[in-house]
């Protein structure tokens, strides 16, 4: 844990928080793109906004459960638009991915259609014969920060997670803007970031929250997957399958 937020979190001097969120992030966490093996364990997830684009991420874990995040998609549109941009994007990788996570507001009905954006999404995946069913992500963002954070320690000269540098410009752009509010808060009061370049680094977070491992000859039942339980994806916490 950095000094700063030792000082935040046992002392409650929240005034230490100033600059970059993920300070840690650095050259030696982007590479260069390649092909991403099918059996890797792939998550998507997204920052999912009623009125203005929607983020989403893709993250794969190899074998040693290090993560490379390696592509990403801003868009906005109707409903099928986006689910159509995002299979698009899907069908220039291998595999599937296993996992989705999206932005609990999602869950909430749009105050002009009535309908949830996260069912709707679900609904026109399986129409489209392409599974896009989103599981709620924890609302935690101190957690989801950790987590990256984790990421992006660096151990034994390697860090825990890397970046396509050439297919994750926003991301990364936004990883070495995304700052703190404010350097005068109060003690006693939430750290809180400022709410510019945070769209990225949020669904980066609802990706790795979970800290999912890599599994070995991982197994999807497709039948299943196209079939959207609705109850169990408000959780963010059912990874079956």
């Amino acid at each position: 844990m950095q000094e700063d937020e030792k000082e935040a979190r046992l002392h409650g001097k929240f005034k230490h928080l100033v600059g970059l969120v993920y300070k840690e992030f650095s050259e030696i966490h982007r590479v260069d793109s390649f092909e991403i093996p099918e059996n890797w364990t792939k998550v998507c997830a997204c920052d999912f906004h009623q009125r203005k684009a929607c983020y989403f991420v893709w993250v794969a874990i190899d074998e040693n459960d290090i993560a490379y995040v390696y592509d990403e998609l801003n868009t906005q549109g109707t409903i099928r638009q986006i689910c159509e941009k995002v299979i698009a994007k899907e069908k220039e990788h291998k595999g599937r991915v296993k996992y989705r996570f999206i932005d609990s507001i999602s869950s909430t009905p749009d105050r002009i259609t009535g309908k949830c954006p996260q069912r709707e999404i679900a609904i026109t995946g399986n129409e489209m014969g392409h599974p896009l069913n989103f599981r709620a992500s924890t609302k935690n963002w101190a957690m989801g920060k950790d987590a990256v954070m984790e990421y992006l320690q660096v151990k034994n000269g390697k860090p825990g997670i890397y970046f396509f540098k050439d297919r994750c410009r926003m991301l990364i752009e936004s990883m070495t803007r995304y700052t703190w509010a404010n350097a005068n808060t109060k003690e006693g009061e939430a750290e809180k970031p400022r709410k510019m370049y945070d769209d990225a680094p949020d669904a980066l977070r609802y990706a790795l929250v979970l800290r999912i491992k890599y599994q070995h000859q991982q197994r999807i039942n497709y039948e299943a997957d196209n079939v959207y339980d609705y109850e169990k994806s408000i959780t963010g916490y059912r990874l079956g399958g």
